[in-house]
């Protein structure tokens, strides 16, 4: 059975079958994948210091995002690279904060850092605002936006309700998050 020797780490056996990042989760290292292992971020990134030629082909996902990244041959994906024989790497996403998080979590089911959920962003940008706010009165800026936020709340509250019966998803907006939450719920 091939190893891989996690530089300064560990060195354990690893399955063909099995992933950089399986491997690595399941000898008690505590690695990096903010996205699940899903190809979906970046930190579970390695650096092939040894056994490139060890290292399967990119699949399509890894392939997608070494591409967007701009990663050079050796910077490969933890969760989607397997391998067949023997290789050194190293973690790139690691310090002190990265392991005492991961480590308070239990099992390779929590050791992930977040999750893929659908949602909807609004952002509004209103025009001149800066100058309007230094223009005026505090109390007189935060009157007309109280004034902005009920009209819009009023017109979005009914679309943000036909998103959340079609797609039952957890809707929350940071300013006027109580209100929104009762109209949900």
């Amino acid at each position: 059975m091939p190893k891989i020797t996690f530089h300064g780490e560990k060195t354990v056996e690893i399955a063909t079958d099995k992933t950089i990042l399986e491997t690595s989760l399941s000898s008690g290292i505590p690695h990096t994948h903010v996205c699940g292992g899903n190809a979906r971020c970046s930190t579970c990134r390695v650096f092939i210091l040894d056994g490139l030629e060890n290292c399967m082909e990119r699949n399509e996902k890894e392939k997608a995002l070494a591409e967007r990244r701009k990663f050079e041959p050796r910077i490969r994906l933890a969760c989607q690279t397997k391998v067949s024989g023997d290789v050194t790497c190293k973690r790139l996403v690691k310090d002190e904060d990265d392991i005492a998080m991961l480590s308070q979590e239990i099992g390779p089911e929590h050791a992930c850092t977040g999750q893929e959920k659908r949602l909807v962003i609004y952002f509004s940008d209103l025009r001149g605002f800066t100058t309007f706010s230094e223009n005026n009165l505090p109390y007189d800026v935060v009157h007309v936006l109280n004034k902005y936020f009920t009209k819009l709340f009023n017109k979005k509250a009914r679309i943000l309700s036909g998103l959340k019966s079609r797609n039952k998803s957890i809707l929350i907006e940071k300013l006027g998050k109580k209100d929104f939450e009762s109209a949900f719920s």
